[in-house]
């Protein structure tokens, strides 16, 4: 059973602010770095069973002895004095005086001694060696020489097959004059064959506290992974109270591991989770779960799965499985430290298989959700599509002309709507588009006249009294898009690339009144210069937008003229109508004006240490932004970067549909998950973070997102991180929404890692890299705990 130390986290700060008073530690060792992570490494793809590291055969060959003073006797046995050296093979002994016993080929010393070997450095205060033995010492100070750890033991038995039993032991990686921490235990046994040491009783002291005793320890001697307890993590939110996890590793195969991970909640009880991971060559695939069989704040058990394999099967097949699944709406909310774990609106759950060749792409599928977010009204809620089969074609005749088909059919399910509501329709939809396309492409030039049938069918149920169940659409698609592509040599000495790449196309799609077709997953994305010359400029099959316009783009770049590196890159477009577009979607509000929005981007790119990226859509009737965002990013190196982003939609009050019937809104009577026709979308946020070396040990992180429409922070994190030579700790903080109705939850987070001994801390630290954009650890294969 594990005992945590007492006082744990307070021992944990204080040996933090007792490490920066040390002004005066010496640089760390290069070979003293923090080794490459070991559990948490991906399990390797079915290889054979790695060998063990090769045998040193040890005291193998003729014995030469060198001293000053031999004395040896008929029988072989004898004293040699004055610098004595032994060697035999790769063994080497050193002593001022040596008992010599030739016909058994052995040593011994009643006095100082050394032993070098390949893979061991020893000294002691007398011992003995022979061929069939291999050496004993007492009170011997060791060295590794095939990574950086050191120590000390009453008593140490080297065996000839390079198996090291030690007792009364003390162990660390840290250099002498720094010893930060260390490993006390009755006996370690290390294996150098085999990379893998084991400790009886043992205890790990940090700054001369004791931290932690453990009865049992097993950990490497390198970076490959092996089986054994990993050592806690511990960790603190308003909701759940102080948590600790016990993991256990169990290495599997090579291609197959699997880490049990239980947690310890004070004010939930246990949780028994586990993580079980797979590889092959035809197969990868991750399986997860969390399991509460009591949760005391909730009432009940909990649970959490997750699935994730893909298997490459025969015939060009591939299956895909994707699922999800959560006992309770809440779970997130209790149990995500992260905003972007509570605005998880929908678990998918999905299984494709699917074929891929030259000219034929084929999918099945069948997906559906679990809804995660109860405010949202039940329309908002995603169709399940069971199945999904798509079917896909691109042939080339003459090296110019393109011909195919893109065809769809999906069976779209829904749960019933609420009562007093209008149904959901619900049923079978057939999407299909065959086109040919004619690609006249040459140096700085390209043309491509297009044309394409669509025809969408549908076969419905649970529609209005008295609305038909089979309806449909068929409409011709023309386009010709064409482009150019000027360069130019620019810089001081030809060394860059200017270019300017104009392109217009013209779409043309007759008019068809879709207002009576159902909406199953079709939406309006946002406008960007790609979608300028998309054919539709809706997503899904329910709506096709009429189209008789002329679209205009125009795309500078600044290239290395070399390697074609990207150093800038901008781009402007708008689309002009010459007969204003009449589809819309429920809610959605018409066009009025001849011409679409502007949009822009900007892409800044390997200038020094800047990038830089924006973009915006611009209403230049009303004079305003309808949506921008802008990223700047300065990284001077890998562990220092500062972000500052600004992200706005424009905020606009969405009225509510259900089969084409807009609902009054009454806020007074809003109840989660049932349309009240009260709705609205938009955002006006600033995120700022970094993460930055403000001494030479010593980090700070830092970030906040911040909402200038209410005036309020909707994440607040700030830590900090200091790294010695042997051990390094991170302690952090974190105020986030923790709820869909803005509720706020604070979470704590510590780590200290132990070089050459795992790390004691929160997993919450993994997320750095996702949550400051553009960060990598300065020691990025350090070990870290897995949760």
């Amino acid at each position: 059973m594990l005992r945590p130390g007492p006082f744990c986290l307070v021992i944990v700060a204080l040996g933090s602010i007792a490490a920066a008073a040390r002004a005066d530690d010496p640089p760390c060792p290069s070979q003293l770095a923090l080794p490459a992570q070991t559990a948490a490494a991906p399990p390797a793809a079915k290889p054979p069973t790695p060998a063990p590291a090769p045998h040193v055969a040890r005291g193998v060959g003729a014995i030469d002895v060198e001293a000053t003073d031999v004395k040896v006797g008929v029988d072989g046995k004898g004293t040699v004095k004055g610098n004595v050296v032994v060697r035999q093979g790769d063994v080497e002994l050193r002593a001022n005086e040596m008992q010599i016993d030739k016909p058994n080929q052995a040593f011994s010393s009643d006095g100082r001694i050394d032993y070098d070997d390949p893979d061991v450095h020893v000294t002691g205060t007398g011992g003995s060696y022979s061929a069939a033995q291999g050496a004993a010492i007492q009170a011997a100070h060791f060295d590794l020489k095939q990574r950086a750890a050191r120590g000390s033991a009453d008593s140490m038995l080297l065996a000839p097959n390079g198996v090291l039993s030690l007792k009364k032991v003390t162990f660390t990686t840290c250099p002498a004059n720094h010893e930060a921490w260390r490993l006390k235990a009755d006996s370690i046994t290390l294996d150098t064959r085999n990379r893998v040491g084991t400790g009886r009783d043992t205890q790990v002291d940090f700054l001369g506290v004791p931290l932690l005793y453990l009865p049992w320890l097993s950990f490497p001697l390198s970076s490959d992974r092996k089986s054994g307890f990993l050592f806690p993590s511990v960790g603190s939110t308003s909701s759940s109270g102080f948590q600790l996890a016990v993991p256990y590793y169990w290495n599997i195969a090579p291609n197959a591991d699997f880490t049990f991970q239980p947690i310890e909640y004070t004010k939930r009880g246990p949780d028994l989770g586990g993580d079980l991971r797979w590889l092959t060559a035809d197969q990868h695939g991750e399986l997860q779960w969390d399991y509460l069989p009591d949760d005391a704040v909730y009432g009940g058990s909990r649970d959490r799965l997750q699935l994730n394999d893909v298997a490459q099967l025969p015939a060009d097949l591939r299956l895909t499985l994707d699922a999800q699944a959560v006992s309770d709406v809440l779970y997130f909310q209790n149990f995500s430290q992260s905003p972007a774990g509570t605005s998880t609106s929908f678990l998918d759950r999905s299984a494709d298989l699917s074929y891929r060749d030259e000219h034929w792409s084929i999918d099945g599928e069948a997906q559906q959700y679990q809804t995660i977010d109860t405010t949202l009204l039940v329309d908002e809620r995603p169709y399940a599509r069971v199945p999904r089969i798509v079917a896909d074609s691109d042939f080339t005749l003459l090296g110019m002309v393109h011909y195919g088909f893109d065809s769809e059919i999906v069976d779209f399910q829904h749960s019933p709507s609420a009562p007093g509501l209008p149904p959901l329709p619900v049923g079978w939809r057939e999407d299909l588009t065959p086109d040919v396309s004619l690609d006249l492409t040459g140096p700085g030039y390209f043309l491509r006249p297009a044309l394409a049938w669509r025809g969408t069918f549908y076969q419905l149920s649970d529609t209005l009294p008295g609305a038909p169940t089979s309806l449909s659409r068929t409409l011709p698609i023309a386009s010709v898009d064409s482009g150019l592509v000027f360069e130019r040599e620019s810089g001081a000495h030809g060394t860059r690339t200017l270019t300017l790449e104009p392109r217009i196309e013209y779409l043309y799609v007759p008019y068809r009144d879709q207002n009576g077709l159902p909406v199953f997953d079709t939406g309006l994305p946002d406008l960007n210069p790609v979608e300028l010359f998309r054919t539709n400029r809706y997503v899904g099959a329910d709506r096709v937008s009429d189209a008789n316009q002329l679209t205009s783009g125009l795309t500078s770049r600044l290239l290395d003229t070399q390697s074609g590196k990207q150093y800038l890159a901008a781009t402007i477009g708008q689309s002009y109508y010459f007969t204003t577009p009449r589809v819309t979607l429920p809610g959605e509000t018409p066009l009025t004006a001849p011409h679409s929005d502007f949009v822009a981007q900007l892409a800044l790119t390997a200038f020094e240490d800047w990038n830089a990226d924006a973009g915006v859509q611009w209403d230049p009737d009303h004079e305003r932004s309808e949506r921008s965002q802008v990223n700047l990013q300065y990284k001077p190196t890998a562990d220092a970067v500062v972000n500052l982003s600004y992200r706005y939609e424009r905020f606009v009050e969405i009225p509510e549909f259900v089969q084409g019937v807009e609902l009054p809104c009454n806020p007074a009577a809003v109840v989660p998950g049932v349309a009240t026709g009260c709705d609205s979308q938009g955002f006006d946020q600033v995120d700022g973070s970094t993460a930055w070396p403000i001494a030479r040990s010593w980090n700070l992180f830092a970030r906040e997102v911040y909402d200038l429409r209410n005036h309020e922070e909707l994440e607040r994190f700030a830590g900090f991180e200091y790294r010695a030579c042997c051990w390094r700790l991170r302690l952090g903080a974190r105020r986030y929404v923790s709820s869909f109705t803005g509720s706020r939850d604070t979470g704590i987070w510590l780590q200290l890692e132990l070089a050459g001994l795992a790390g004691v801390g929160s997993a919450s630290d993994t997320s750095l890299t996702e949550e400051i954009r553009g960060y990598t650890p300065p020691d990025a294969t350090s070990q870290k705990i897995r949760n």
